[in-house]
This record gives C-alpha cells, sequence and structure tokens, in this order.
C-alpha cells in the first residue's frame, strides 16, 4: 500500500508529496531550518519523524601574506553563505578598507581583491544580513630587496660577490648563478631581525676571461615557496689586455725606446698605472683611454748606456688589488 510522505520546514509543509521513499534536497536554503517529514498512512494515521537541523554552510577562505615588489601587493578573500550583506578588508589598526574589486561568483559565493602599495597587516570582515560576521585571520605583506653591487673582477685571481637581502623574515637559502649555472647554495644566511638584513657571499676562483658573466643571487623564503631573485649584474673584468713586447734598439739609429701596455679601467675603479725597470734609465708615461674602459699607458724610455733591462707594468685597482705584466726585454747595444 501506498504511504504519502510529506517534508516540513520549520513546522511549515512543504508542497511536494512523494510515496513511500522520500530525499531532500535544499540547494537555495537561506537560514538554517527544522526538518522533519511526515508519512500519512492509507487509513489517515500520520507517523512523525524525529526532527533534523539544516545548517546553512558559511565560510570564509583566509587571504595568505603576498609579496610586496616593483607592483602592488593583491590579497584575496573569498566568501561562502546566503544573505552577504557587506564585506570590507580590516587594518591592524581598525580602519576599514573597500575591496579593490567584488565578484559575485554564484548566489551564495562572494569574491574579493584588495590591492596596496604599502607594508600593512590585514584581514578580511564579512558582515550577513543577520548580523553575523566573518573574521579571516591576518594577513601581512612581505617585502623584500634583493641586491648585488657593482662587481669588478680581477682575472685569472679569486672574486668575492656579496649579495645583499633586506626582508621582513629570514631567508631559509640563498642561490649563486651564472648564466644560469648553479654556482652555490648558501644555506647558512645569518638574519639580523632588527634591521631585517641579511648578507651572503660567495668565493669565485680561478675566474678567466671566458667566464666573466651575469651574475644573479636568490633569496628564498619559507623553504623554497617563495623567491626572489636580485637582478643580474655584469662581472666587470679588471687586468692588463695588452702587455709590453720586447724592444732591440737597432745601434746608433734611436736613443728613445718606447713600450705600453692596456688595461682595463672604469671611472669608478680609478686605476693607477705603474712603470718599472731594473734599470736607471729616465721614464716619460702618458696614459689615455683608447676605448670603453679600456686604458693605454705609453712609457718613452731615454737611452743613455748600452746594456740591456726588463720593463713592465703594474696596475693597481683600489680595493680589488694588483695586476702586474709580463716583463718586456729591453736591449740597446750602443
Amino acid at each position: 500500500e501506498n504511504v504519502e510522505i510529506q517534508w516540513l520546514l520549520d513546522d511549515s509543509p512543504m508542497e511536494e508529496k512523494q510515496n513511500n521513499r522520500a530525499s531532500l534536497h535544499l540547494a537555495t536554503l537561506q537560514t538554517d531550518k527544522l526538518v522533519q517529514c511526515v508519512a500519512t498512512l492509507p487509513t489517515g494515521e500520520q507517523i512523525l519523524s524525529k526532527k533534523a537541523r539544516a545548517i546553512v554552510r558559511r565560510f570564509i577562505t583566509e587571504p595568505s601574506d603576498t609579496v610586496l615588489g616593483d607592483d602592488d601587493a593583491t590579497f584575496h578573500c573569498s566568501v561562502y553563505g546566503p544573505l552577504i550583506a557587506e564585506l570590507t578588508w580590516e587594518t591592524e589598526y581598525g580602519d576599514d578598507i573597500q575591496p579593490t574589486t567584488i565578484t559575485q561568483m554564484t548566489a551564495v559565493e562572494l569574491h574579493a581583491t584588495l590591492s596596496v602599495s604599502t607594508s600593512n597587516k590585514l584581514r578580511c570582515v564579512v558582515t550577513f544580513e543577520s548580523g553575523d560576521r566573518l573574521v579571516s585571520s591576518w594577513a601581512s605583506t612581505l617585502s623584500y630587496d634583493v641586491t648585488i653591487g657593482e662587481q669588478f673582477v680581477l682575472l685569472n685571481k679569486g672574486f668575492l660577490a656579496t649579495c645583499k637581502i633586506h626582508s621582513d623574515e629570514a631567508p631559509s637559502a640563498v642561490f649563486w648563478k651564472t648564466n644560469s649555472y648553479m654556482l652555490f647554495e648558501d644555506s647558512d644566511v645569518i638574519y639580523d631581525g632588527y634591521q631585517g638584513y641579511s648578507e651572503s657571499s660567495y668565493y669565485m676562483t680561478s675566474l678567466t676571461g671566458i667566464q666573466v658573466a651575469e651574475i644573479s643571487c636568490t633569496a628564498a623564503f619559507r623553504g623554497v615557496s617563495i623567491t626572489v631573485t636580485s637582478s643580474q649584474k655584469s662581472l666587470a673584468p679588471l687586468g692588463i689586455t695588452s702587455h709590453p713586447r720586447d724592444i732591440s734598439v737597432i745601434q746608433d739609429t734611436e736613443e728613445v725606446a718606447e713600450a705600453s701596455c692596456e688595461f682595463y679601467d672604469y671611472p669608478e675603479v680609478q686605476a693607477v698605472v705603474t712603470w718599472s725597470t731594473d734599470s736607471l734609465e729616465e721614464l716619460d708615461v702618458t696614459t689615455a683611454y683608447v676605448r670603453e674602459n679600456t686604458a693605454k699607458s705609453t712609457v718613452r724610455i731615454k737611452l743613455q748606456t748600452a746594456g740591456q733591462f726588463l720593463l713592465s707594468c703594474s696596475v693597481h685597482y683600489s680595493h680589488y688589488g694588483t695586476v702586474v705584466s709580463d716583463s718586456a726585454f729591453v736591449f740597446d747595444p750602443k
């Protein structure tokens, strides 16, 4: 025999009736409801079930900490639940900020963003028409600045590079790269939390002209979930590019010998060139740029007595060291 079943919401009967077996699907419920079913037997007798509660699901997705770099930091917040009256962002100082964008995803889902250009600590606050509120946890802007200073490299000698990191938290590791090749991983970076500063250094050995390239460092935070890479810096070479050559003076024809050496020079480096000889001959030295970042030093030697001696130039770079040329042999038969 058929048994008629009807659902009650808050003791009010729904229009739909089913026979023998019934199920209820509530897709657009706005508030919590008491749910009950009543079965009517062919005799007219009614049997009531126990009441159950249909609870409206309301929740908020937590915004995440966001990196503040050259672009604004953008926070995201989604809210699920019916009858949303207002969604705002709140600062740690209690100020309300209106969202940058609000998108109605579905009838019961709202998505909001907030873009900021300064350091902030924020949370998402949602108010429903019933007066209920949902509040997310706090999220912060994270500020990172990773740089490498101007780097000059003495060719064929060691070179110490330094990566300077300003951040709101300690880096977990720093990765050094040149021309996209991994050089070194520094997992022992010391962080000064008071100044928000840390450094990583890498010593490159046996650097040659072929190896002079672009160098960069990448700081990783919270494991490697956030990485910030410095801009690449060219390793500007320092050293002698052209050495003095041997000089053999033709007898009775020349009284002055001339030699030269070329070397890398930059205005910010201020290279100082010095000529050395094991003779007492008088040296007349002139230095001039011959092309960009390259200078040429020329020495004129007044030959007064017959004999032979060695001649070389040295270039001193402040803070980087001194490079000495190969020695040239000067012979005057007189």
